[in-house]
């Protein structure tokens, strides 16, 4: 997108966004595991009850579930990209790459993406 906008390309932006949020997510899902265990009645080094490896599997699988399902409708919502705008899009990068496509044409291929 930013490369039709602006005419620069960001992926080293971008990477280093993403590179970011994973090493943040890497330290809450830590965080969150310490969370759990206690929440369950985990103690280190101790015989432990039955139950606690079922509660275990009930934050993992249904917390997991429950957050993975609302965050992918939140981002089909977000970033609805059809394969009409993905293609109109391509042909837009192309036509600027090839400088073929005047202010016009580059409207209104730009047009259907948004």
């Amino acid at each position: 997108m930013t490369n039709i906008k602006r005419g620069q390309r960001r992926e080293g932006l971008y990477y280093g966004i993403f590179s970011f949020s994973r090493k943040v997510a890497v330290a809450l899902a830590v965080w969150l595991v310490g969370i759990i265990l206690s929440g369950v009645g985990y103690a280190p080094n101790a015989v432990q009850d039955k139950r606690i490896p079922a509660g275990h599997k009930a934050y993992l699988c249904r917390g997991d579930g429950v957050f993975f399902l609302f965050a992918s409708l939140i981002m089909a919502y977000l970033l609805p990209m059809t394969r009409k705008r993905h293609e109109a899009l391509a042909e837009a990068i192309r036509l600027k790459k090839e400088g073929t496509a005047t202010d016009e044409e580059e409207n209104q291929n730009f047009a259907l993406v948004f």
